[in-house]
């Protein structure tokens, strides 16, 4: 998922799922909070937002699904 967000080319190992948009924007949400919970439980994380009133619709559901995050 991280791959097809940042638009880097994928083999036959990294085989993305043909899924429609509102399903590979929720995995893709999935997956970067799955991450970050992953990076927490090793460590302390600190994730800071300059100039959140610009945020997108995405961004901010993503703020939502983080554990104790902000829903705006």
């Amino acid at each position: 998922m991280f791959a097809s967000l940042l638009g880097l080319p994928t083999d036959e190992r990294c085989l993305v799922p043909a899924l429609t948009p509102a399903q590979r924007n929720a995995k893709t949400l999935e997956a970067i909070v799955r991450h970050l919970e992953a990076c927490a439980a090793r460590l302390p994380v600190l994730l800071l937002f300059e100039d959140l009133h610009w945020a997108d619709p995405t961004s901010i559901e993503l703020l939502g699904m983080l554990p104790n995050g902000y829903a705006i």
